[in-house]
């Protein structure tokens, strides 16, 4: 989505997007020395032209279920650059970051030349393999239904120390393919090995 002037926007002084855009600023924020044109006193004009620096969602971004920007504004997912209370399991890693590329959701997109490789979508996740934590090695090449693997599940704040974090429990289970019972970050419910034990005595005659 391209970015638009917020409708109907004017500063205290009648100035508009149009105003801001032949002669405070240059396309991408203000022109040096004119910040001054900016902020609560000019209404800010930084929030709402696009000239002046107002956030762009990042082009042809969507989640993993098809969904794109205007699809969390449009289902209430997010509003004014806030994820809605209780819709926090819609954003994060397994849903490709809507609070990162969607200005709804509280994202930069790429408005404000965010840089990806810096927390961005396309940054490295890191090594693949498993890593040992106090005799626990990790499932060799186990990731989650969405890709992300037992690194992610620690770099990501879902498990630490062998258990899973305070409100990410929703990141386990079936549905995520069981973490807590591949990753030794977030070991909960690992099964324990089988044990053999040794025949019966026979019965006497």
């Amino acid at each position: 989505m391209s970015c638009q002037d917020t409708p109907g926007w004017s500063n205290p002084y009648e100035r508009t997007c149009e105003d801001y855009a032949s002669e405070w600023c240059d396309g991408a924020g203000f022109v040096v020395g004119q910040e001054w044109a900016g902020g609560e006193d000019y209404n800010y004009p930084e929030r709402a032209c696009c000239a002046c620096g107002k956030c762009r969602d990042t082009r042809e971004w969507a989640n993993q279920f098809g969904k794109a920007c205007t699809d969390y504004e449009a289902e209430g997912l997010c509003r004014d650059g806030e994820v809605t209370p209780g819709q926090e399991w819609t954003v994060g890693p397994a849903f490709n970051f809507p609070e990162r590329h969607c200005c709804v959701c509280g994202g930069e997109g790429e408005g404000r030349g965010r840089s990806e490789g810096a927390g961005g979508a396309s940054a490295s996740i890191g090594p693949a393999e498993p890593i040992a934590v106090a005799g626990c090695t990790d499932s060799p090449g186990w990731r989650n239904p969405y890709g992300i693997g037992c690194l992610d599940y620690v770099s990501e704040g879902y498990c630490a120390g062998g258990r899973v974090l305070p409100g990410k429990e929703w990141a386990t289970g079936q549905s995520y393919g069981h973490p807590e019972r591949n990753c030794c970050a977030c070991q909960t419910s690992r099964p324990p090995p089988l044990r053999m034990s040794p025949p019966p005595p026979p019965l006497p005659p």
